[in-house]
């Protein structure tokens, strides 16, 4: 079984959210009321696969509690997801944070089960020594606003296989790609970026020789034909409009390995 440790003050909130992943046979699921209970259940007891804390739970929230077990040298690598209602201040402070993805209240029980299978799986195929190149394919998403990187990062990883390197912009991603080597299996670009935009950024990709065949998949809310074509002449492999839904995400990761 996978040990799954989830933090939040509200005890029926709690309990619901908890129901929902007991549902998987899989799933042995902790509680703990707030930070200091989570701290204490984690070093004195077994490490749980996944912890699972409500960001805005008093006395230690959950980025409180992220930054705290980021900085110690035992913790530092416990692999956590957030719970939180979906504000934009929240949603900005959260995109900045080293976690395995965030769990959007109201919470759909369906979907919320299979968003944490996914990390689960995804989390699992990173342990296991065996496991091929195709178990975590990476995604490069590339666009300045941290919100909109948290979205489709998020439907991203709800697939399972799939693990997101963000960039803020098209120097950012460029420099991951050829100094610090990154390959990703597909790119997700916005176009309209300050500095290096997504036009400026398919030109560079396209005149390098290590990077002319990267698949490279447009993020944009322009629907103007004349401002998709010289995309469509750089050789994009496809062109999502904002904002993005996942079927259609599905589509070009599939597409990404066909």
């Amino acid at each position: 079984m996978v040990k799954i440790l989830i933090t939040g003050d509200d005890d029926q909130d709690r309990t619901n959210f908890a129901a929902i992943l007991k549902a998987d046979p899989e799933m042995d699921v902790h509680e703990a009321a707030d930070g200091p209970e989570a701290i204490d259940h984690i070093f004195s007891r077994s490490r749980p696969l996944l912890c699972i804390f409500g960001a805005q739970t008093p006395e230690i929230n959950g980025v409180d509690l992220v930054n705290r077990i980021r900085r110690d040298p035992v913790l530092r690598d416990q692999k956590i997801a957030l719970t939180a209602t979906a504000t934009p201040e929240i949603l900005k402070v959260l995109s900045s944070l080293r976690i395995e993805g965030v769990l959007i209240k109201p919470y759909e029980p369906n979907q919320t089960l299979e968003k944490v299978k996914a990390m689960v799986a995804n989390l699992l195929a990173a342990k296991d020594p065996s496991a091929t190149n195709t178990a975590a394919r990476p995604v490069l998403v590339v666009d300045d606003e941290p919100m909109e990187r948290l979205a489709v990062g998020e439907i991203i990883k709800s697939f399972p296989g799939w693990s997101v390197v963000e960039a803020s912009g098209g120097q950012e991603a460029l420099d991951l790609l050829l100094k610090d080597g990154l390959k990703p299996a597909l790119c997700l670009v916005d176009v309209q970026m300050p500095g290096m935009n997504g036009y400026q950024f398919l030109e560079k990709i396209r005149s390098t020789p290590s990077l002319q065949r990267l698949r490279v998949v447009i993020l944009s809310s322009l629907h103007e034909r004349d401002k998709i074509l010289p995309l469509l002449k750089l050789g994009i492999a496809g062109y999502l409009l904002k904002p993005t839904k996942a079927d259609k995400v599905q589509e070009v990761l599939t597409s990404a390995i066909l």
